[in-house]
């Protein structure tokens, strides 16, 4: 995170560096849960998504992910 901002920081433009600070080395994001520690248990959003960990289907990748999903909803 400090690599990346020093990166930023150094290329010069304010405005990235100030959108940076905003809304990536400023936010509290609480949302992120390490699921190694507290496994994910597969259950439905607010909003009607499904929420699953997709490495339990053996996928690792984006790829992988779209694949999942073609299966699930089946197209």
């Amino acid at each position: 995170k400090q690599e990346l901002y020093f990166c930023i920081k150094n290329y010069g433009d304010k405005e990235i560096l100030k959108w940076f600070e905003d809304e990536y080395m400023n936010n509290q994001f609480a949302g992120f849960e390490n699921y190694a520690n507290k496994p994910l248990t597969p259950h439905m959003s607010k909003n009607g998504g499904l929420i699953l960990n997709a490495l339990n289907f053996g996928v690792n990748d984006v790829f992988g992910a779209a694949q999942l999903y073609r299966n699930i909803v089946g197209y």
